[in-house]
């Protein structure tokens, strides 16, 4: 069996994910590919029939460069749309607080900020659970090299939710500061 050599940094990101919280997983491991756990994405309850994921990182080193893939907590066993890589260590490293601030959503599907805005308002969740969510919401960036999420198609959802009186102006306002203030 070939043994791949450790890719530079590897050690060090070890030691920074373990200081954080982060578990190193042997369900997926490869010797091309770690993976890494952080279980606080996930809800505290999961029904029996639920088989939810933390928010996992993936780094790979298969060919001549390693990339980092970043998989938000889930509900469910279907491939998140908020996925995303990182095709440099130092960018990961940054984007790490908000990646640990994600949380598995309220719902068991892969809902947009403005579906969970209508979930709110058809009564399906409550407010709380709406606001609970969206502040560890997955926000998607626009430019990956972006120091914090700017305005992109998740995040104009907010705005758009907000246009269309489905969140007040107070929540609203609590969600664009708290969540996407540097």
């Amino acid at each position: 069996m070939k043994m791949t050599p450790p890719v530079t940094g590897t050690l060090e990101l070890a030691h920074l994910l373990t200081r954080r919280g982060w578990l190193r997983t042997t369900e997926f491991n490869t010797p091309d590919c770690t993976v890494w756990d952080y279980a606080p994405s996930l809800p505290d309850q999961l029904a029996p029939e639920q088989k939810g994921a933390p928010t996992a990182i993936f780094l790979d080193n298969t060919g001549e460069s390693e990339f980092y893939f970043v998989e938000p907590a889930t509900r469910t066993t279907q491939w998140n749309p908020y996925s995303r890589n990182f095709d440099r260590l130092e960018d990961l490293i940054q984007w790490l607080p908000v990646i640990e601030n994600w949380r598995a959503p309220r719902s068991h599907e892969h809902e947009s900020p403005m579906g969970f805005a209508r979930l709110r308002a058809q009564g399906l969740i409550t407010t709380s659970e709406m606001m609970e969510t969206l502040e560890h919401f997955p926000y998607v960036p626009v430019d990956p090299d972006a120091k914090v999420p700017s305005l992109s198609r998740t995040v104009a959802e907010i705005h758009q939710a907000h246009n269309d009186k489905l969140l007040s102006k107070n929540e609203f306002k609590l969600l664009t500061h708290n969540t996407f203030s540097t």
